[in-house]
């Protein structure tokens, strides 16, 4: 069973606190929510665990290896993988070449190319185009796509469903609902828990950098988001 477990973590940017003492465990199998307001920190949490920026302290342990010292390169490596808020594809190169350059610097078989292409066929008629001309859910489809060639132990999912479509919403959930009962471990942060509810199976709420409720179940991290944001528990 994978663990990967985030102790004491702090990000600072100059004098400003993004993270202060975050302590977080995700298990295989899961789908972790990370709720809560924009500025919260929820970015800079991911960025972090993936290794996309330094830490000022603290660590991020994956089934008991110490990944803070490596590159978020090697840590794609070790099955730690970001997909960033706004996908991040290389807008001028094609699909295909998109996915041969995640392909080429995780030094992946062109086969792994094949099976991310298999959960997304609109990929395939989009093969010979440029990433920029995409739609936003067919853009974000590809971010996925090159995320799932690496057969991540944990994914990390920065605002996933920001400005989808519903149809696209669907396929985006249904292939993370896909992803964990496969065994891998999930982690989503949304500013809302309202697209996300019913995927979820337990979460933390992140408030001004901090870590402020655990809860075990999509039910009760509702209710304790709703509480601290002073919100009905319904709509939050």
């Amino acid at each position: 069973m994978t663990t990967l477990s985030i102790s004491s973590l702090s990000v600072r940017y100059g004098n400003v606190t993004a993270v202060s003492g975050a302590n977080l465990e995700i298990q295989s199998g899961s789908v972790t929510a990370i709720v809560g307001p924009n500025g919260a920190g929820k970015s800079s949490l991911l960025l972090a665990t993936a290794g996309a920026i330094r830490v000022e302290t603290g660590s991020v342990m994956l089934d008991g290896e110490n990944l803070t010292p490596l590159s978020a390169n090697a840590r794609s490596r070790k099955g730690v993988i970001l997909v960033p808020q706004g996908r991040q594809i290389f807008g001028t190169l094609t699909v295909r070449e998109n996915l041969h350059v995640m392909a080429d610097s995780l030094r992946l078989s062109s086969d792994r190319v094949e099976e991310a292409l298999d959960r997304f066929p609109i990929l395939r008629e989009r093969w010979n185009q440029p990433g920029g001309v995409l739609s936003g859910g067919e853009q974000q489809m590809l971010a996925l796509a090159r995320a799932i060639m690496g057969r991540p132990k944990v994914l990390l999912l920065d605002e996933p469903l920001l400005g989808l479509a519903p149809l696209v919403i669907d396929v985006v959930l249904r292939t993370i609902r896909d992803m964990a009962s496969s065994g891998m471990a999930l982690v989503m942060v949304e500013p809302s828990m309202r697209l996300i509810r019913g995927e979820i199976t337990r979460g933390y709420v992140l408030l001004r950098g901090q870590i402020v409720d655990v809860a075990e179940s999509a039910g009760e991290l509702s209710a304790v988001y709703a509480r601290r944001m002073g919100l009905d528990s319904v709509s939050c």
